[in-house]
């Protein structure tokens, strides 16, 4: 590829740009560990699991505006990023919050429940929406975020420290892996392990992320870039020089 850009930037009489190439540096033992730590895999069974309990009746999960929007959350998060699009198991869940809206805006289970009970739950639908970015919810999800007035959506998951090393994301996630109780589910109370499961499922996947990014580059692993030398006069003359023996030639 560089050496095909070089020579179009030559015959344009263009300076081309300095093309890099990898030079092999040491890997710390924190970036290692952290490209060693498989999250892709227990998300997905965990993902698995979750989307066999999904409602047939209504769609939700849980039967439960709160439930259903971390649920979607997690989803939505997930390295697969999943979207409506992808199926039931998402389209509907997505449907489900949108049905339990309100006039006012607000999205909750009890539309009698207090006015604050209700925001909270909201605020949960909100952000599960804000996520998907679904054009079929885009109505409702405006309503919802009027209802809440100048509230945003949460962005930081408070269990992943700011400005953390990949060794200190690293912790968190096998603290979090070590608590299955088999694997992709965590229910230690069974009535809540849905929550538990997607609650983590959302941080092991901003976690994945995370890792991902401060890992060294797939193309140099352990590298650093070191320019070559720009493609100079010389050199344009020399590729003019070969393309003229060929036409020559021909």
């Amino acid at each position: 590829m560089w050496t095909t850009l070089a020579s179009v930037f030559a015959l344009c009489g263009t300076p081309s740009p300095a093309p890099l190439v990898a030079t092999p540096t040491p890997v710390s033992a924190s970036a290692q560990d952290a490209q060693d730590l498989n999250l892709a895999d227990p998300i997905r069974a965990a993902v698995r699991w979750m989307r066999s309990q999904q409602e047939q009746g209504n769609g939700s999960y849980g039967n439960s505006v709160k439930t259903t929007a971390i649920v979607l959350r997690a989803f939505a998060g997930c390295p697969d990023r999943y979207r409506s699009i992808d199926g039931p198991f998402v389209r509907r869940a997505a449907e489900y919050l949108v049905s339990k809206q309100t006039a006012d805006g607000l999205i909750s289970d009890d539309p009698k429940a207090p006015v604050e009970a209700r925001r909270v739950e909201t605020r949960i639908a909100v952000e599960a929406l804000f996520a998907l970015a679904d054009p079929d919810s885009k109505a409702a999800l405006g309503k919802a975020l009027a209802a809440l007035g100048d509230e945003e959506p949460s962005a930081r998951d408070p269990r992943i420290p700011a400005e953390a090393s990949p060794k200190e994301l690293e912790r968190v996630a096998r603290s979090i892996l070590a608590e299955q109780t088999q694997p992709g589910r965590w229910e230690k109370q069974a009535d809540l392990a849905l929550v538990m499961t997607a609650s983590n499922v959302v941080t092991l996947s901003e976690l994945e992320r995370l890792l991902k990014k401060s890992a060294p580059s797939a193309a140099a692993p352990g590298a650093t870039l070191t320019p070559l030398p720009l493609f100079t006069p010389a050199d344009r003359t020399a590729t003019l020089a070969a393309l003229q023996r060929g036409a020559d030639f021909l």
